[in-house]
């Protein structure tokens, strides 16, 4: 028998000193504080540094805008909001783009009506522009005044457009130009007899941007804005365009040029400008969702018509519609761009609607959501997973909400591997916001929040664990 306990005593040993290495994800609390309404998604969030982020809180308790530091968990308010404003900032996504836009080493901060720059210090952080009235209230109706579709040209110069709308039933758009101080943040001068606005994403290479207008003289046109000039330079026209309304609604620089949306009365159609020469890519397009991806050779965008999603590299060759499977994805279905890895677009799909009954009793649409991988328009280019859908890339890997359990996990892109994520709060509602689809990355941790009022900033990291034997099974094995 004593030969035996010592034959065990060594066999557990050696489980002991033997560790198995096991990766899984860990998911923490790491501010959670109902009086900070801290949001995480893409407007309102930006990294300062590798362990710092800049966040908008709106609310009643101290709104502004904050810097969170990652490591030693400090909140410092750097910029405060006027209690006059609070109630815009709370609105305003739905008005403005981008809150915050990097800016060489500096962060230029949207707040509704006036813009600033900042180092991400309260010291540091000063005025650039004052656009004029934020809220009239009254009979007046409610006024809107703020900058959008913030770019930066490179070499310290911003570009911007002034927006001035009362009740969104008047309009008027300024295009303005800035150095990064208030003395050099200016209006470009604009002929009196034309409406000219500064299209998004149209930064080229050698910093200049392009402004789409209507004049008398040129119809429906497209002009440079450059770095050094206060003059604008006309590029080209569409033809035919004197009897129709058009309009630009979304755009990207791409590889292969500024590919767009055209609305006009009688439909949508995506367009590229390359040089002086515009050619029509396809029929259709729904002007806020185009996306592009694998540094900017690709990109999808979806249409109004039949629930189409397309892909395109900017030729009209590769501008196709994407050919899915509808025996797997069925019925009508929605597109939402989620994130990008490498060259292959990762989009959650709403598709096979059915009616149920709400608590209400009333039969409302409920749609079944599943992850498509999109690399190309072929069926061979795509990838469709039903049981799972797309939260957030982070570094090689995907996070995903498993359909079936309502669990978060991560996929390992380079090896295949399935991780579960751990921890008190690895919950569904983890990055579970419509509006948290790409997470901050910092110190190769994911920040996203959760909770309904998103009060609660989640950290995830990756996560080697040791598992050893038990060490008081084998003391008690070798007791007397």
């Amino acid at each position: 028998m004593e030969k035996l306990k010592r034959i065990l005593a060594v066999t557990l040993l050696a489980c002991f000193f033997t560790s198995v290495h096991a990766q899984h994800y860990r998911a923490k609390s790491t501010l959670n504080s109902e009086s900070y309404r801290l949001e995480l998604h893409e407007k309102a969030l930006l990294a300062l540094d590798d362990s710092s982020f800049i966040k908008l809180h709106y609310g009643n308790s101290e709104p502004g805008f904050y810097r969170y530091n990652v490591i030693d968990k400090s909140l410092d308010q750097i910029l405060s909001v006027e209690p006059k404003r609070n109630y815009f900032e709370a609105r305003a996504d739905n008005v403005l783009g981008k809150r915050l836009v990097r800016f060489g080493n500096r962060i230029i901060i949207n707040s509704v009506g006036k813009l600033y720059i900042s180092n991400g210090t309260a010291q540091g952080t000063s005025l650039l522009g004052d656009f004029g009235v934020t809220y009239v209230g009254g009979s007046a109706g409610d006024f809107y005044s703020n900058a959008q579709d913030i770019q930066d040209a490179g070499k310290g110069v911003l570009y911007f457009n002034v927006v001035q709308d009362r009740s969104f039933l008047e309009e008027s758009n300024q295009i303005w130009r800035s150095d990064g101080t208030a003395i050099g943040t200016a209006q470009i001068q604009l002929p009196d007899n034309g409406e000219f606005m500064l299209l998004p994403e149209s930064v080229n290479g050698d910093g200049s941007a392009l402004v789409f207008a209507y004049t008398p003289e040129s119809g429906y046109s497209f002009w440079k804005l450059s770095k050094d000039s206060n003059q604008l330079t006309f590029i080209t026209a569409f033809e035919g365009g004197e009897e129709r309304d058009f309009s630009i609604r979304g755009g990207v620089r791409m590889k292969a040029g500024y590919v767009f949306c055209r609305w006009a009365d009688d439909g949508s159609s995506a367009w590229r400008l390359r040089g002086s020469t515009l050619t029509r890519l396809a029929d259709e397009c729904s002007p806020f969702d185009i996306h592009k991806f694998d540094d900017g050779k690709k990109m999808v965008f979806t249409s109004d018509l039949d629930y189409q999603l397309w892909f395109s590299d900017g030729s009209t060759a590769n501008t196709k519609k994407v050919d899915f499977d509808t025996n797997i994805l069925k019925g009508e279905t929605f597109f939402d761009f989620t994130c990008s890895i490498g060259d292959t677009a990762y989009l959650r799909v709403a598709h096979s609607p059915k009616q149920r009954k709400n608590k209400y009793g009333d039969y409302v649409d409920f749609y079944e959501t599943a992850m498509m991988a999109v690399s190309g328009a072929s069926r061979d280019e795509i990838s469709i997973t039903l049981d799972a859908e797309p939260r957030g890339c982070f570094g090689n890997s995907l996070i995903v909400n498993d359909v079936l359990t309502n669990k978060l996990s991560v996929i390992d892109l380079d090896t295949g591997q399935k991780l579960p994520i751990s921890g008190p709060n690895s919950r569904y509602s983890i990055c579970n916001d419509d509006r948290t689809r790409s997470l901050l990355i910092l110190q190769n941790k994911a920040y996203c929040s959760q909770g309904n009022d998103g009060s609660e900033v989640i950290e995830l990291s990756k996560h080697e664990g040791i598992f050893m034997a038990p060490m008081i099974p084998i003391l008690e094995l070798l007791a007397p």
